[in-house]
C-alpha cells in the first residue's frame, strides 16, 4: 500500500508534467451536460460529414459516362458533406459548439 506522501509526490509529478495539456481541455459546465451534448452532436456531424465527403467522393469518381446525372448529384452532395464536416469540425476545434 502506498502512503499518503508518496501518492502526493506521484499527484505533484503529474501536475508539473501535464499541466499545460489540462489547461487546453475545455470542461462543461459544473451543473449541466448541456456542453457536453452539444459537443458530442457537433463531432458526430463532423464524422458524418466527413464519412459522406468520401462516399460520394468515390461514387463520383467511379460514375459511368453515360449518367452525367448521376455524377453531377454525386458532386454536389460530396460537397454538402465537406463543407458540413468542415463547419462542425471548426466548431468543435474552437470549443463553440
Amino acid at each position: 500500500m502506498a502512503s499518503s506522501a508518496s501518492l502526493e509526490i506521484y499527484q505533484n509529478l503529474h501536475e508539473r508534467r501535464f499541466s499545460r495539456y489540462a489547461l487546453l481541455v475545455p470542461c462543461g459546465h459544473a451543473n449541466s451536460d448541456k456542453g457536453e451534448n452539444d459537443m458530442k452532436f457537433c463531432a458526430i456531424m463532423t464524422v458524418i460529414g466527413f464519412g459522406a465527403f468520401f462516399v460520394f467522393s468515390v461514387l463520383a469518381l467511379f460514375a459511368p459516362d453515360e449518367a452525367p446525372e448521376a455524377l453531377t448529384a454525386d458532386v454536389i452532395l460530396a460537397a454538402i458533406g465537406f463543407f458540413v464536416g468542415i463547419f462542425a469540425w471548426l466548431k468543435v476545434k474552437r470549443g463553440t459548439c
